[in-house]
């Protein structure tokens, strides 16, 4: 067993910090699993409430700084750029060259907000790393300017 908690950091091994809301918001309309660092690790849901979730460990491995986590099988919606991606973003655009990667997409409908969000000048990139991505890619290439599907992504479980 695994704790999560809405935390920037931790001293605890048993404990993996998770510093955003939304994920603990996405976990109550979730089927449970979570995906960690390109599926290489897999964990299960046991009791989740608003800043801590208990998981059972499917599939461990190590976890470092900075990897993915996602809930695959939740219906939870909320585009936003974070504070971090939006100075990033404000700094950036007038730079022609730039390329906007976005992790995780879920759908068009996600991927239609972003577009909002940053605008038809911005070169914005989905990056295909769930099901219902690959499911709906015909439509969000008609919103994205590119489509990725990246090596370490290959071993997500589509299935």
């Amino acid at each position: 067993m695994i704790d999560l908690l809405r935390e920037a950091a931790t001293t605890s091994r048993d404990v993996l910090p998770v510093p955003h809301r939304d994920f603990f918001e996405a976990a109550a309309s979730s089927n449970g699993e979570i995906v960690l660092n390109d599926a290489r690790s897999l964990l299960h849901m046991e009791v989740a409430t608003s800043d801590r979730i208990r998981a059972r460990i499917r599939r461990g491995g190590e976890i470092s700084a900075n990897k993915g986590i996602t809930l695959p099988g939740s219906e939870y919606r909320k585009e936003s750029l974070s504070e971090k991606d939006g100075w990033v973003f404000r700094h950036t655009r007038e730079h022609r060259h730039i390329r906007y990667a976005l992790s995780y997409v879920k759908d068009a409908a996600e991927m239609t907000n972003y577009r909002r969000l940053l605008g038809p000048p911005s070169h914005l990139i989905a990056k295909l790393e769930r099901k219902t991505a690959l499911d709906d890619a015909d439509r969000i290439a008609r919103v994205a300017d590119a489509l990725w599907l990246c090596r370490g992504d290959l071993g997500q479980r589509w299935a």
